[in-house]
């Protein structure tokens, strides 16, 4: 069986490290320097923070698609809780940086707390990670010590106030540098989004979504060899529209195609197009196209 860790708080994450208590219960910057070397066992590892780690100095390369990427210049991953990490864990032994962990209840009454889920990079694999120049670097470790600053100093009832301002800067600068990353790489990325319409139009006309249904991020980002949220994000990047739009407007195309072309019902289109219930279909048609399944077909028949 699976052993699997559980980090409940900062001070337990803490306490994995073997290192000396947080300043605050609720937010810790841990320097890399502090657990280089450190290793663990366990074969998989939960987390209830949010975690935003800087490595530096790390040896070698990643191996994405046909593509290699260095970590040179600095790598940023991001985790969200529950994530679940396999293991054993080993960091290198000059690893440099800063590792930056909080728990929800830190922005659970600020702004930040309505906001986190659309920072999509906390849902990246690893080997998505976002990779810093030198200047950017510079200005999000600015921003770190501006936090570090505020949790030494707790002297008075602005202090979380001002860490949690400064975190969102670091997350609204990680999702300006991510849109620059996407930039520079958008020749390695045509491919990736062609390679998506193409799965897209084998997935239907070999009739998978009879058996599996309307295809998902999750099942979209697996066929692409990456997170379901980064290949949305690269799609909303290239094209202003995220994956589910994406994946709605081929199945309203789709649609217009069996509606125009066959004497099936609504609730036939939407068998084979994998909905459940035809409902939904008719729903989403219409929020797509402005008329009903029925409209649209009675609109062609008039024409013609």
């Amino acid at each position: 069986m699976q052993k699997l860790y559980r980090i409940e708080s900062v001070e337990k994450l803490h306490d994995f490290f073997q290192i000396g208590g947080p300043k605050n219960p609720l937010i810790s910057i841990i320097s890399n320097m502090e657990i280089a070397g450190f290793s663990a066992a366990e074969d998989a590892f939960s987390c209830d923070l949010y975690v935003i780690a800087l490595k530096e100095n790390l040896k070698g390369s990643c191996v994405y698609g046909r593509s290699v990427y260095d970590f040179d210049d600095g790598t940023m991953i991001f985790t969200a809780p529950g994530q679940i990490v396999s293991g054993p864990m080993q960091i290198e032994d000059d690893l440099r940086g800063f590792t930056l962990c909080f728990h929800p209840d830190l922005i659970r009454a600020s702004h930040l707390s309505s906001t986190i889920d659309t920072y999509d990079f906390f849902s990246y694999k690893v080997n998505e990670a976002l990779h810093l120049s030198e200047g950017e670097k510079g200005k999000i470790k600015g921003f770190v010590a501006n936090i570090k600053e505020e949790i030494e100093r707790a002297s008075d009832d602005l202090a979380l106030e001002l860490a949690v301002g400064n975190l969102e800067l670091i997350l609204n600068y990680s999702r300006r540098f991510q849109a620059r990353q996407f930039s520079t790489r958008a020749a390695q990325y045509s491919c990736i989004l062609r390679d998506f319409e193409t799965y897209l139009t084998d997935y239907f006309q070999t009739d998978q979504q009879l058996v599996y249904g309307i295809p998902t991020l999750e099942m979209c980002g697996k066929a692409m060899n990456m997170s379901g949220k980064y290949l949305s994000s690269l799609l909303k990047f290239e094209t202003g529209k995220g994956l589910v739009d994406h994946i709605h407007d081929f199945v309203v195309e789709r649609a217009k195609n069996h509606l125009v072309n066959s004497d099936q019902s609504v609730g036939e289109v939407a068998y084979l197009l994998g909905f459940n219930y035809h409902q939904h279909f008719s729903y989403l048609f219409k929020r797509k196209t402005g008329t009903s399944p029925k409209e649209f077909r009675m609109q062609y028949a008039h024409a013609s």
